[in-house]
C-alpha cells in the first residue's frame, strides 16, 4: 500500500525530466476512472443495483437513477444529483453499456436547472470522454467544444479550468486530424502543469521533512496527481501528434532530427500517467490505442515505422510493469 508520502515521492521523481521535456516543447476529468464516492451516493447506488440485479436491465437502473437525481435536484441538492448521475454513467460503462451511459447523462443534463451550468458541463464532459472511448471522435469533439466554450464563458479563457480542459479538446482535435488546432492546446496545458507540479514537489519535500503531515501530503498528492496526469498527457500526446503532423507535412527528416526528444516525451509521458493513475483505467488504454493508430498509419515509412514499433513495445512493457517506487520496486 502506498502512503501519501510514497505517492508524492513518485511524482517528485518523475516531475523533473517531464518539466524539461515540456519546456522544450513550449508546454486533463476526468476520465472514465470512478468518480469520487460520497457514502450516501454510493449507498443509494448499491440499493438501486441490488433492487434490479435479479432482472437487471440497465434501462431500469437508469430510470431509478434519474428519478432519484431529479428528486435531489428539486430539493436543491444539485451537486449530489450530478454525482449520482456520474456514478450511474460509470456503472453502465462497467457493464459495457456506453450507449445507455450517454443516454443517462444526456437526460440528466436536461433535468438540471438551467441556472446550474457548471453541473451540466460536468455531465457533458463525461459524455465526451465516453464517446472518445468508443472511438466516436467527431461526437466526442463536438461535445468537448461545447464544454470548452462553457468553461471559457464561466471562468475565462486563461483560467486553469479552461486550460486543463483545453488539453482534452486538443487531444480530440488532433485525433480527428486537426493537429494545427490541437497541438497548441496540448502544449499550453503542459506549460501550466509543469511549473505547478514542480512547486508542489518542493512543498511536499518540506512537509516530509517536517514529519507528521500525512493528511496534508494526501491532499497535496491528490492535486499533484491530477497535474502529473496532465503533464504526462501533454508530453505523450503532444509528441505523437507532432510526429503525425510532421509526416503529413512531408517533414519526415524533422522527425529524424528530433527523434531523441520526441521519443523521451512519449515514453516519459506515459510513465508519468502510469505513476499517477490506477492500473487499467481507460485513459491508459486510450493512450495506447492512439499510439497504435500512429504505428499503423506510419508503417509504410521504413525507419520511422520500425522506431514506432519498438517504441510501442516499450510502452506496453511499462504498462505491464505498472507504477514503481523511486528505488525501482513495484508501488503496490
Amino acid at each position: 500500500m502506498r502512503t501519501g508520502a510514497d505517492a508524492i515521492r513518485l511524482i517528485t521523481t518523475t516531475a523533473g525530466s517531464l518539466v524539461v521535456a515540456a519546456s522544450q516543447q513550449e508546454e486533463e476529468q476526468e476520465a472514465l476512472s470512478p468518480p469520487e464516492l460520497d457514502p450516501e451516493l454510493e449507498a443509494r447506488m448499491q440499493e438501486i443495483l441490488q433492487e434490479r440485479e435479479a432482472e437487471v436491465k440497465v434501462q431500469h437502473v437508469v430510470e431509478q437513477i434519474l428519478n432519484t437525481a431529479q428528486e435531489w435536484e428539486y430539493a436543491g441538492r444539485e451537486k449530489e444529483a450530478v454525482g449520482l448521475l456520474r456514478q450511474g454513467g460509470y456503472k453502465c460503462t462497467l457493464k459495457g453499456r456506453e450507449k445507455e451511459a450517454v443516454g443517462l447523462l444526456r437526460q440528466g443534463m436536461a433535468e438540471l436547472s438551467e441556472q446550474w451550468e457548471l453541473g451540466r458541463l460536468t455531465l457533458q464532459q463525461r459524455i465526451s470522454h465516453l464517446l472518445y472511448t468508443v472511438a466516436d471522435y467527431q461526437g466526442a469533439l463536438q461535445e468537448a467544444r461545447q464544454v470548452y466554450a462553457g468553461l471559457c464563458r464561466l471562468s475565462g479563457d486563461n483560467s486553469p479550468e479552461a486550460v486543463l480542459f483545453g488539453l482534452r479538446l486538443g487531444i480530440l482535435e488532433a485525433a480527428a486530424g486537426m493537429m494545427s488546432d490541437g497541438n497548441p492546446r496540448i502544449y499550453r496545458a503542459g506549460a501550466m502543469a509543469g511549473p505547478s507540479l514542480q512547486r508542489m514537489a518542493m512543498e511536499a519535500q518540506v512537509l516530509m521533512e517536517e514529519g507528521g503531515q500525512e493528511e496534508r501530503l494526501e491532499a497535496l498528492n491528490s492535486k499533484a496527481g491530477e497535474l502529473a496526469v496532465c503533464l504526462g498527457k501533454s508530453n505523450f500526446y503532444g509528441a505523437i501528434f507532432t510526429i503525425k503532423q510532421f509526416v503529413q507535412e512531408g517533414k519526415v527528416e524533422d522527425v529524424d532530427k528530433a527523434w531523441t526528444n520526441l521519443d523521451e516525451a512519449v515514453v516519459q509521458g506515459l510513465s508519468n500517467m502510469i505513476q499517477a493513475m490506477p492500473p487499467g483505467v481507460h485513459q491508459l488504454s486510450n493512450a495506447m490505442r492512439e499510439h497504435s493508430r500512429l504505428v499503423e498509419e506510419l508503417s509504410g515509412h521504413a525507419t520511422l515505422g520500425e522506431r514506432l514499433r519498438q517504441q510501442h513495445a516499450q510502452l506496453q512493457k511499462l504498462l505491464e510493469q505498472g507504477p514503481v517506487l523511486p528505488g525501482g520496486a513495484p508501488a503496490s
